[in-house]
């Protein structure tokens, strides 16, 4: 009894505690390791977290006889660990704001609270809040304890409110979250964005979520040696941040290895297919050759083309193809939606990755994979190339960001809602996804975040940077303002 309780201990604090870093935990005899891996950047331990599809707000008359109406809500909040034991790690949940995104029916709220996740065998978690809503306040709500319903480290949970409560307004709230870091994107077709003054925003640059520029194609392709003048190649697969091992250090953060949709010469390195993998410092990161190789093409056709690519668990880059093959080392077909490992593996198949959603409609049995980004604990978020209609989420269209458990973790529109395009297109398409993580607050790299880490921030104060997350630029938005003082804040005083 003791080694099993041991050893549940062991995989429940090796899935919760997997946001902070590397772990080791005995269990007798047996010691049980993860690999490291930071599903955010973990902020003092703190980590931004958003409120996905499916949460949703519930303000219920016990005395009026009304229908019960779901109000679909949207936010954020920090979730900060506080303390563990044994049995059971501890979080406080702060700056939770949320409001409704229905437009017949108009909620705010405020929360701060708890968040605790453990168990002996089971996995169980329960959250607390203390808040208000509209003028309703002092509002508390609990969920008492109750199993995980989402795998680490997405929270799904229902909270009640505690009496006494209103009977004209009785509370209650459903969320789905997930880690909500520095999303960078690309559309497959251009926009006119009116919330830039009109700016034509092409499909090979790359964007934010947060809805701005990153990189334009221009710039992203400046250092190839593609002359006289650089054209818009386009965007078929991108990673945010270069691996720290194949870049000089500190300077991974600032470069990006993307691949085109077009074929072109350059001067430096002669022809760049649409397959090859390259880097914004004007380098190739992997010729497709490199890439498609251990596979063993049969016939040995030259071009595949790029369409996603992503750095696996183990560092190893991930991708996928714009045609399928036959692989004669593996013996199997190799679909456009398969993701591949460059060591001549199947990282996970088009099956796996849409394993979780159940199509309606009669389908192809590939989906086709246009963009990846592939999570420490090997959780892909990822795009595909034809739309279907889900019996549980309905209409899946070919730009939203899906999960492969199953979710979607934003849809096209929303992605694009900050950019607010001009056109009216159903869908935008998405052709590379990737996710940068906000650096530690740590500026100056001495000591404990203190005074001089505050005195670097202020005289950087509202500058445009121009390499994303250098410096001062915590968050990787591209400019340092309140969301690069609110790290350092969550920071403060710590190593």
């Amino acid at each position: 009894m003791e080694t099993r309780r041991l050893y549940a201990f062991a995989v429940r604090r090796a899935l919760l505690m997997a946001m902070l870093g590397p772990l080791a935990v005995t269990a007798g005899e047996n010691s049980i390791r993860t690999s490291q891996f930071t599903v955010g950047a973990a902020v003092g331990g703190a980590v931004r977290y958003r409120l996905m599809e499916g949460s949703y707000l519930i303000d219920d008359c016990t005395i009026c006889g009304r229908p019960t109406i779901p109000v679909p809500i949207r936010g954020s909040f920090w979730l900060k660990p506080t303390g563990e034991n044994p049995l059971f790690s501890y979080y406080a949940v702060r700056g939770l704001r949320f409001e409704s995104s229905s437009p017949h029916s108009e909620y705010v709220g405020h929360f701060n609270g708890t968040y605790q996740a453990g168990g002996e065998v089971a996995l169980v978690q329960q959250m607390t809040l203390q808040g208000r809503i509209d003028e309703f306040g002092v509002l508390e709500f609990d969920s008492g304890m109750v199993m995980l319903q989402a795998p680490f480290p997405w929270i799904e949970i229902d909270l009640a409110q505690v009496p006494p409560s209103d009977p004209l307004h009785t509370f209650s709230l459903h969320f789905v979250a997930v880690p909500w870091p520095e999303i960078w994107f690309s559309t497959e077709t251009g926009f006119t964005s009116s919330t830039m003054g009109m700016v034509s925003v092409s499909e090979g640059d790359l964007l934010s979520a947060r809805g701005r520029v990153v990189r334009t194609n221009y710039r992203l392709t400046a250092n190839l040696g593609i002359m006289p003048i650089v054209p818009d190649i386009g965007l078929d697969a991108v990673i945010g941040q270069a691996p720290a091992a194949s870049t000089p250090a500190g300077s991974h953060r600032c470069r990006i290895w993307f691949s085109s949709r077009e074929d072109i010469y350059s001067e430096s390195f002669g022809p760049l297919r649409n397959g090859d993998l390259l880097d914004s410092a004007g380098a190739i990161a992997r010729r497709h050759d490199e890439l498609i190789g251990p596979f063993s093409p049969e016939p040995p056709i030259p071009q595949f083309g790029l369409d996603a690519a992503a750095i696996g668990p183990e560092g190893q880059v991930l991708f996928s193809t714009g045609d399928g093959f036959f692989s004669e080392s593996l013996g199997v077909m190799i679909s456009d939606g398969d993701l591949l490992d460059e060591r001549g593996l199947v990282f996970k198949s088009s099956s796996d990755l849409m394993r979780n959603f159940q199509p309606i409609d009669p389908m192809p049995k590939v989906f086709g994979l246009d963009a990846a980004y592939v999570w420490p604990n090997g959780e892909v978020w990822f795009s595909i190339t034809t739309s279907f209609t889900d019996l549980r989420l309905g209409h899946i269209g070919y730009g939203d960001l899906l999960s492969d458990t199953g979710r979607v973790v934003i849809r096209n529109l929303d992605l694009l809602g900050p950019f607010a395009p001009v056109e009216d297109l159903a869908d935008f398409g998405l052709d590379t996804v990737t996710i940068v993580w906000p650096g530690p607050g740590n500026i100056n790299g001495t000591g404990p975040v203190d005074m001089g880490d505050f005195a670097v921030l202020a005289q950087d104060w509202q500058r445009d940077v121009e390499c994303p997350c250098e410096s001062s630029d915590l968050d990787c938005d591209g400019r340092v303002g309140f969301g690069d003082f609110c790290i350092m804040a969550f920071d403060w005083l710590e190593e």
